[in-house]
């Protein structure tokens, strides 16, 4: 959120440099924002760690979207592709093939 900037009280102007004023009050907000998007981003990832569990899947692949779940660290990892003017959904290359069934589907379930 942006600070209201405080006009110079009669007799008290030119206190500091306005342009570097200015700069660190910028800088302020866009540090504020990164870390809120942070914890959004921490708290989302938690969601998405426990859907994965929840359904019992370790990978999760449909429409370009791809998620895996990192066991040793408990953490997702997730990518879109981007569409392109030839394929509105291209997956993602994959390290490794999902058993036959679970590949149709698009997911791979917990062992």
């Amino acid at each position: 959120m942006k600070r209201p900037k405080q006009e110079d009280l009669p007799g008290m102007e030119n206190r500091g440099i306005k342009e570097l004023d200015a700069l660190c009050r910028e800088y302020v907000d866009v540090r504020d924002e990164r870390q809120d998007l942070t914890r959004r981003e921490v708290e989302l990832q938690a969601d998405l760690l426990n859907a994965l569990k929840k359904h019992k899947l370790k990978t999760y692949d449909h429409a370009g979207i791809h998620a895996d779940l990192v066991v040793e660290k408990e953490k997702v990892k997730v990518t879109v592709a981007e569409e392109t003017e030839e394929d509105e959904t291209p997956a993602p290359k994959s390290k490794k093939k999902p058993a036959a069934k679970e590949a149709a589907a698009g997911v791979t379930p917990i062992n």
